[in-house]
Parts: C-alpha cells; sequence; structure tokens
C-alpha cells in the first residue's frame, strides 16, 4: 500500500465518521427548535468555523502561495459549500439522519462523472481511468444507498429535493476544491496535507462573512422576528461545528492524497456508519431524531450497508 493510501483512506473513512455524527446533531438541533432552526444553526455552526479557521490559518501558512490562481476556485467552493449545508440542514429536519445519509451516497456518481469528462483535479487518479469493475463499484454504493432510505416507507418528496440539491451542491464544492489544492501544490515546499489544512482554513475563513451579515436578523417563534441568539443555541451549535470542521479536513487531506473519487468513495462509509447510530439512538428511545422502526427494515438496511462496504472493497481492489 503506497504512503498517499495510508494517509487517505484512514482520514476518508475518518470524515465518515465525523459527518455521520455531525447528521445527527444538526436533526437534533433543528427538530428541537422548530420554524427557523436551519438557519439559525448554518449561521451559528458557520460563525464557530470562522474562528477554527483562524486560528488554524498562522499554523498551516505558506508563504509563495499563487492567490491570483487559487482564489477563484477557493471562492466557488465557499459558495457552493453553504449553499450545500443549507440543503442538507433542510433535508435532515425533514428526514431522519439513517435516511438522508445512505442516499447521499449517490453523490459519488457526480464526481465520478466529472472525472471521467475532465480528468481529475488533484491527487493520485489525476491520471487515472475509472475501469468497468471501478463503475460497476460506484453503481452498488448508490444503489445500496438508494435501498437504505427506501427502508421504513417512502420519503417526502420536499426530503429528496433538498437531497438531490445537496448532492449537486456539494459535489461542485468538492470538484472546487480539488482544483484549489492542485493549484495549491506549485507552491514550492507545499505538501498534500499542508495544501488541504491551508484550504480548510482559507475556505472557513470565507464563508462566516455571509452569517455575519445575517447575524442582526432574528427568525423563528411566533413570527419571523421572534427569534434571538441565547447561549443554548451557540453551546449546541458547537459540536455540529467541530465535527464539521475536522470532517472537512480529513476530507481535503483524503481528496489530496488518494483523488476526487476516490476520497468521496470513502466517505461514502458514512451510510453504514450512520445505519448503526441510528439502531442506537432507535434503542435509547431517541425518537425525534431516529423514530422506532420495525426489526426488518434495520435489516435491510444493514444488508445494503454491507453491499456498500462490498462495493468500496471492489473500488479499492480495482484501483
Amino acid at each position: 500500500m503506497t504512503t498517499a493510501s495510508l494517509i487517505g483512506i484512514p482520514c476518508g473513512l475518518g470524515c465518515a465518521v465525523l459527518q455521520s455524527i455531525a447528521y445527527v446533531v444538526s436533526r437534533h438541533f433543528t427538530v428541537s427548535r422548530g420554524r427557523g432552526a436551519g438557519i439559525h444553526l448554518i449561521v451559528l455552526v458557520h460563525l464557530w468555523m470562522g474562528l477554527f479557521a483562524a486560528v488554524t490559518l498562522p499554523i498551516v501558512w505558506v508563504p509563495g502561495v499563487p492567490w491570483d490562481r487559487v482564489i477563484e476556485p477557493l471562492l466557488a467552493a465557499a459558495f457552493f459549500n453553504i449553499c450545500g449545508q443549507v440543503a442538507q440542514t433542510i433535508a435532515l429536519h425533514l428526514a431522519e439522519p439513517s435516511r438522508v445519509s445512505p442516499l447521499m451516497s449517490i453523490k459519488v456518481f457526480v464526481p465520478a462523472l466529472l472525472t471521467m469528462l475532465f480528468g481529475a483535479p488533484a491527487g493520485a487518479a489525476a491520471y487515472s481511468v475509472l475501469n468497468a469493475p471501478q463503475w460497476i463499484a460506484i453503481g452498488l454504493c448508490a444503489f445500496a444507498g438508494a435501498s437504505i432510505s427506501r427502508g421504513g416507507g417512502g420519503m417526502k418528496v420536499s426530503a429528496l429535493v433538498a437531497i438531490a440539491a445537496t448532492i449537486i451542491l456539494y459535489s461542485a464544492s468538492d470538484w472546487s476544491i480539488g482544483m484549489t489544492i492542485g493549484r495549491m501544490l506549485t507552491t514550492p515546499g507545499i505538501g498534500k496535507t499542508r495544501a488541504a489544512l491551508l484550504v480548510t482554513a482559507s475556505l472557513y475563513l470565507l464563508t462566516p462573512l455571509g452569517s455575519l451579515a445575517v447575524l442582526p436578523t432574528r427568525w423563528g417563534g411566533s413570527s419571523p422576528e421572534r427569534w434571538t441568539y441565547h447561549w443554548a443555541d451557540w453551546r449546541d451549535s458547537l459540536p455540529y461545528a467541530a465535527c464539521w470542521f475536522l470532517a472537512m479536513i480529513v476530507l481535503f487531506v483524503a481528496i489530496g492524497e488518494v483523488g476526487l473519487v476516490y476520497g468521496m468513495i470513502l466517505q461514502s462509509t458514512r451510510a453504514f456508519i450512520t445505519i448503526g447510530l441510528g439502531a442506537a439512538l432507535m434503542y435509547l428511545g431517541v425518537a425525534h431524531i431516529e423514530p422506532k422502526q420495525p426489526h426488518r427494515v434495520v435489516v435491510i438496511r444493514a444488508i445494503a450497508g454491507a453491499l456498500m462496504t462490498a462495493a468500496i472493497a471492489m473500488y479499492i481492489w480495482n484501483k
């Protein structure tokens, strides 16, 4: 196994774990607070991540970065990232995490298609072409994700629309991030991991600007003007912000080390992880996050998750 794989695979799997936890925290926040909570959460989370980025940036700073070439894809990544998080928050408010997360695995199709059309923007897959078994693996991942999400009854159309929007927007952001990392790698003395950390810090210094613009606004309650920011809201949004910021660091490292499509495949294991979290929450009776489902539904989701794991192994084996 190459050094890139030794770094990239654990980072991709770590991203899956952290995002699974973030999904659960997000649903708890929005469902427990009601109307307007999604926008409220996005504002607070990006302010927290801006603080994390401000601390991280001086540590990972590298002189000589060609910002004139980096800023354009970085701005695109920031825009698509914020829009994707809004869509994702709406989806998690409308459906439980153990159904949203697996369906998000369909996202692996988008970077794979972009790679086929335009070539990979960064990482080890930059000079490779996806072969037939790899395409079968991607298809199995998507099929397994859809099977998991169908278990327990059909989802609301509005939730499916929100998930579709999330997939498209996050894919555009990931593509822009890959391009940003690729251009940063032209800097003398910068490695893939350092470039990924610098991209993360730079990205989340940009995204809070929109949050600062709307912070004085009040949402929710009995009318759109009746929501103020309390310490409890800042406290309860912190776990989501911490998990997401760390998830993005390890995801960007994975993209830089093993390529865009391979990184997305590893990230898609969050589906199986979220199924486990969902089953645990059902057992504990946390119904506002994961409503109780028949044993049959849990088994079907677990089998589909195992199929997804097998598909990922097929992709790795044929890499």
